[in-house]
């Protein structure tokens, strides 16, 4: 009789806590429908529905009456500083690189010109010395002297313009050097803030939907 008693008031202490869990999930159920209930009206829709409305504004491109977002932004920046030093298409023979890349292809052009003029000039004055003796290369002089004197100017003046181009092309190469330095170090910290930026607002938006579930 006793062993009936003490499991009959078992029994008795189980359905009493099932109760009692049934009531208790039965309080969440609706406090989890009031957080969210499918109408977009609960604090877990509205907080969706807010993180929804930051990320199609980060992302917006800019068609419509939308402005752009960040990471547009980001991208019409860094189009903007790689344009300037942008290859040219195909087969390369159509000028239609950057500005400094093109600059620089017309420095070499003239580089390659100036040089070809200087070699042009030296191997017509070694033909000019060759089999030719001392005695008749002096008559030559003496009686060239005006003709020979414009030929070294223009020598020289091949030499000058062979060494501005080199300076040219030298600059032009610096400049599309540091362009392109600029460029990426500008596209990594506009990618760095962003991150960081989407980061914090990930977290905070997570502590707060927890605080809001744990309450």
């Amino acid at each position: 009789m006793a062993t009936l008693q003490a499991a009959t008031a078992a029994a008795e202490a189980t359905v009493t806590e099932l109760g009692k869990r049934i009531l208790r999930a039965g309080v969440e159920l609706a406090e989890l429908d009031a957080l969210a209930n499918a109408g977009a009206t609960g604090t877990l829709d509205a907080a969706a529905a807010l993180r929804a409305a930051d990320s199609d504004a980060y992302a917006a491109d800019g068609t419509g009456a939308a402005a752009k977002g960040t990471r547009q932004l980001a991208a019409d920046e860094l189009a903007a500083a790689t344009g300037p030093v942008a290859a040219r298409s195909g087969d390369g023979s159509t000028a239609d690189g950057g500005a400094l890349t093109e600059a620089r292809i017309a420095k070499q052009a003239l580089w390659d010109t100036a040089q070809s003029d200087l070699s042009d000039a030296q191997g017509a004055l070694t033909a000019a010395l060759d089999g030719v003796d001392l005695a008749a290369l002096r008559q030559t002089v003496e009686d060239d002297t005006a003709a020979w004197g414009t030929q070294n100017d223009a020598l020289d003046g091949l030499a000058q313009a062979s060494i501005d181009a080199a300076d040219e092309l030298k600059a032009a190469m610096a400049a599309q050097a540091e362009a392109t330095l600029n460029c990426q170090i500008a596209a990594y910290d506009a990618y760095r803030e962003e991150l960081n930026t989407q980061m914090e607002a990930r977290l905070a938006a997570l502590t707060t939907i927890k605080e809001l579930v744990e309450a």
